[in-house]
């Protein structure tokens, strides 16, 4: 499960709000 947020995190500081709203 850390490996996914760890992913979204990267995702979200890219620019994608979207994926914290899923984390």
């Amino acid at each position: 499960a850390m490996a996914m947020v760890r992913a979204l995190n990267r995702m979200t500081k890219a620019g994608m709000p979207e994926s914290v709203r899923i984390a």
